[in-house]
């Protein structure tokens, strides 16, 4: 544990798998509410329930695929390297690599 990095990001595209996994168990709650609120604004908007209740299977199909994905790549060990490396930027010049 102590090489473990702790990940301080924001943006989901550049945090490791824990920091992902995380962030999906923090959306667990939001969509709930969004599968319980869905189907009665459908119902009063369109007359219908349907098209909220597939919007909340879609959004359910949708968190335990990133819950899975994600729990696979910490197994995996994956998690030791960032999702996604940084590309070198106009600020970040491209330096050769030292022998």
């Amino acid at each position: 544990m102590a090489g473990r990095k702790k990940d301080k990001s924001l943006i989901y595209w550049s945090m490791n798998y824990r920091g992902k996994q995380r962030r999906t168990w923090v959306m667990l709650p939001i969509c709930i509410i969004l599968c319980i609120v869905a189907p009665f604004y459908t119902a009063n908007e369109y007359g219908s329930v349907v098209p909220g209740i597939v919007f909340g299977l879609i959004l359910i199909a949708t968190w335990v695929g990133q819950y899975l994905y994600n729990r696979r790549k910490i197994e995996e060990g994956a998690d030791d390297e960032p999702a996604q490396q940084p590309q070198p930027g106009p600020q970040q010049p491209l330096q050769p690599p030292r022998a």
